[in-house]
Parts: structure tokens; C-alpha cells; sequence
């Protein structure tokens, strides 16, 4: 059975990263760093009574909340902003194109002849795929920086049971 491991949860912690400690889905930790000693332990901050605190517990005690990666292709709202999440990965990576959005893909259109969509695959080899400039994605670290910022789980955490769907729940924190 796999665990949560810190290098599933790194690349969101310099995002504000929200966690429950297991069994315990009311209150809200907001991860504020690591320290690593015999085990990786995980310190959150919360909030009790207009108090402010740091508490720490074992990775293993935690379970992140995170946007499923089908988040990717619907509205969502990220810093206050209405954004549907591929448009915008197509934008990063090739950004002086004019972007519109259908099912699953980013395209864009230059008359009749000229088009073109920018995807992100799930099977075989996960990652981002462009119809144009040779399959060649730009910028692709910035990319997984972006999924990170918008907590979208690209690692299938939520499939597996080491994360929460956060559409799932009463209230979604990220909105």
C-alpha cells in the first residue's frame, strides 16, 4: 500500500498547502513547513479561537486537500479570478498566442489554414503535448509550478486515497 511521501506534497507547500490531520476532516492545517528529523514531520499553522499556533505531526498524520486534475478543464476560481486552468498552461508555455478552450484542449485558430491545441496527456507519460512547433512544450517546469499554485493533484493522490478532493467538500478552501 503506497503512503504519502513529502516529494507528493513539496512543490505545494510554497503554495499555501491546506491539510486535514487524519480522522479529523474539521479543522483546516495550513502547511508552513518541514523540518526532517528520524521522520519527516510536517508543521502546520491553524487557527483555535482567534489564536494563532504551530503544531507538528508525522507526514503520515496528514491528508492534503487538493483540485482533481480534472479541474484542469472547468472553471475555477484562483486568486479571485475565473480561469479555466489549460487555457492559461498553454499561455505560460507559448504565450503570444490567442487561446480559446474546447472539452479537454486549448486551441487556437489563424484562419483556415493555420491551428493548432495544447493538451495535457494522463496515460502513457503524463505531461503536456502541443500539435505544433515539433511537440516542443516551452517552459514545462512553469508549468508543474502553475498545477502546483492551483493544487491540482497531477500525481493521482486523490485516486489513491492520500488526498481530498476539495470539490468534495462542504466548502472548497481554494475558492
Amino acid at each position: 500500500m503506497r503512503t504519502l511521501e513529502l516529494k507528493d506534497i513539496a512543490g505545494y507547500l510554497p503554495h499555501k498547502l491546506l491539510v486535514f490531520k487524519c480522522k479529523d476532516n474539521s479543522l483546516l492545517y495550513e502547511v508552513s513547513g518541514i523540518q526532517m528529523w528520524d521522520n519527516v514531520i510536517i508543521l502546520v499553522d491553524y487557527y483555535i479561537d482567534n489564536k494563532f499556533d504551530t503544531d507538528a505531526f508525522n507526514l503520515s498524520k496528514v491528508i492534503p486537500i487538493l483540485r482533481p486534475l480534472s479541474d484542469l478543464y472547468r472553471p475555477i476560481t484562483h486568486n479571485g479570478e475565473e480561469i479555466i486552468p489549460i487555457v492559461e498552461c498553454a499561455k505560460i508555455s507559448f504565450p503570444n498566442i490567442n487561446w480559446n478552450f474546447i472539452h479537454k484542449y486549448a486551441y487556437f485558430e489563424m484562419g483556415k489554414s493555420k491551428w493548432g491545441y495544447f493538451e495535457y496527456i494522463e496515460h502513457f507519460r503524463p505531461g503536456f503535448s502541443i500539435s505544433f512547433n515539433n511537440g516542443y512544450v516551452e517552459n514545462y517546469y512553469q508549468l508543474f509550478d502553475y498545477l502546483h499554485a492551483l493544487k491540482i493533484d497531477y500525481r493521482g493522490l486523490i485516486d489513491e486515497g492520500l488526498a481530498v478532493d476539495a470539490n468534495k467538500l462542504e466548502i472548497n478552501p481554494y475558492k
